[in-house]
């Protein structure tokens, strides 16, 4: 609770998305805490529920108090990974293994550009690579090469012929057709908005 006190009050443009997100894990936590007091205890205690307005009126909790020890529904797999451009970077959103929780990972525009341009360089003489002769080139935190493997392959740019080994799925231009798939994900997510 502290923290999202303090987190409100700093001059940063997330401040108050970033204490809102403290206040709603203090609570899970408490909820979590009174669990466990109960499991330990013997003597379990009552479920948290809010009281109907005065008017007798059924009262619908928020979506922020509503059962907060409950989990969300889980999501489909087949939709995962999703890839979108936003904010000039690379947006990877996969599922975690509970298959209810998503994770983001981000690769700015640079990053993936010298990606791509070291894949073509190695294209352009081996024909097939791995991801590992392609990291040696590059300066950048490995899971970025990942996300950028992972999203060619996905958009039907790379394919993998043998385990731990990548190739170009057609004959055209790589680097191009790079290119072109950046700005396809950028035109999906602007006709989406």
């Amino acid at each position: 609770m502290d923290s999202a006190r303090i987190t409100a009050k700093l001059d940063e443009a997330t401040a108050w998305q970033d204490a809102e997100t403290l206040f709603r894990l203090a609570k899970e936590a408490d909820v979590l805490r009174k669990r466990l007091v109960g499991l330990l205890s013997d003597n379990p205690p009552k479920p948290v529920t809010e009281a109907p307005e005065l008017r007798g009126e059924s009262h619908r909790p928020s979506r922020a108090t509503a059962h907060a020890g409950e989990a969300s529904p889980k999501k489909k797999k087949s939709d995962y990974p999703k890839y979108l451009i936003s904010d000039n970077c690379l947006v990877k959103i996969g599922l975690q293994r509970d298959r209810r929780t998503e994770y983001q990972h981000i690769v700015q525009k640079a990053a993936f550009e010298k990606t791509a341009s070291v894949i073509a360089s190695h294209l352009a003489k081996d024909k097939e690579f791995t991801p590992e002769s392609i990291q040696a080139e590059l300066n950048l935190p490995s899971y970025q090469t990942y996300v950028v493997l992972a999203m060619l392959r996905h958009m039907g740019l790379l394919k993998i012929p043998r385990r731990g080994l990548y190739t170009a799925t057609g004959t055209q231009d790589f680097g191009s057709s790079a290119s072109a798939v950046w700005s396809r994900l950028s035109t999906e997510r602007g006709a989406r908005e």
